[in-house]
């Protein structure tokens, strides 16, 4: 799960500042402004997700922000519309990046330590070392993946909306693949994925 989730979340970290500079055509002030409004929402959101855990669940919570992912992330598209200014744009996708990223950043440590817990409870072997070192070196290798992937995708051919600079096609459809992606996470989640256990009640 945080193998296949880690491939669209690094596509999304990897291209969501260059979509706000190519695609939106954001101005240097402008740019700083989309990134404060990323840096300030995630903190927000930590806690927001934080006690949102504590009353729904972990499950809950996690299947919630892959949902949301799956939602927002086509906004991507919206760089189609032409319009004199696309700062509210840049703000709205950093706001929703944000609350979405501030969510996931919670769980991979959370799951691990959960895990070998309840492996520890189960076995009476304590396996933190390698709860903690083998899951990093799968979503290592998807994130090099999904590196890959949004390399390529940059590559491919500019367009021109309105009267602004050409950006590449990529930076377009990223948000909907990143979706894609999370779909297939959200669903193996739901039917395979254990992180509430009976002995945290």
């Amino acid at each position: 799960m945080v193998g296949i989730s880690g491939f669209g979340w690094s596509m999304m970290s990897t291209g969501m500042l260059k979509y706000t500079q190519d695609a939106l055509q954001l101005g240097t002030l402008e740019y700083v402004i989309v990134a404060v409004v990323l840096l300030l929402f995630i903190f927000i959101f930590l806690y927001f997700w934080r006690k949102r855990i504590q009353k729904k669940g972990k499950k809950a919570t996690l299947l919630l922000v892959f949902l949301l992912a799956v939602c927002f992330f086509p906004v991507t598209l919206l760089a189609l519309i032409p319009m004199e200014s696309y700062l509210i744009l840049g703000i709205i996708f950093m706001m929703g990046i944000a609350a979405i990223l501030g969510g996931w950043f919670l769980f991979p440590y959370i799951v691990y330590a959960d895990i070998a817990e309840d492996d520890e409870k189960t076995t009476g072997e304590l396996k933190a070392g390698i709860y903690a070192g083998f899951p990093s070196i799968i979503l290592n290798i998807f994130q090099a993946v999904g590196a890959i992937l949004i390399g390529a995708l940059f590559e491919l051919p500019d367009i021109v909306v309105g009267t602004g600079d050409p950006f590449t096609l990529g930076l377009l459809i990223f948000g909907p693949i990143c979706s894609i992606i999370l779909l297939v996470s959200y669903f193996y989640t739901k039917k395979y994925v254990t992180l509430d256990f009976e002995w945290e009640k």
